[in-house]
C-alpha cells in the first residue's frame, strides 16, 4: 500500500513537530530530499548508498525496498533518505 500525497504531507508535518520536540528543528527534513512517491531502481539506490546492487537484493527486509512483482524491486526514495538520515 502506498501513501497518497495528502497522507505524505501529514506525515511530513508530524515529523516536523516531532523534530521540534526533539530539539532538532534546525535539521533538514530527510523526506524532502526526494519527491513523494519517487521509486528508484536498485542500481540507482546502490549508487546512493555506495554498495553493490546485489547487497540490496540480499537484504530484502530493508524498510525502503518495494517488491512490485516477482523479480522486480524498487526503492522508495523518501524512505531511503529517512533511513540514511537515521543511521548517520
Amino acid at each position: 500500500m502506498q501513501a497518497t500525497a495528502p497522507v505524505a504531507a501529514v506525515l511530513r508535518a508530524i515529523l516536523g513537530e516531532l523534530q521540534a520536540l526533539d530539539g532538532a528543528s534546525d535539521a533538514p527534513d530527510p523526506a524532502s530530499a526526494a519527491p513523494a512517491g519517487e521509486l528508484l531502481t536498485v542500481r540507482e539506490a546502490s549508487r546512493r548508498l555506495g554498495v553493490a546492487p546485489k547487497w540490496l537484493y540480499r537484504h530484502p527486509r530493508l524498510p525502503f525496498l518495494r517488491r512490485l512483482s516477482p523479480g522486480v524491486v524498487r526503492v522508495d526514495a523518501a524512505a531511503l533518505a529517512l533511513w540514511v538520515a537515521r543511521r548517520a
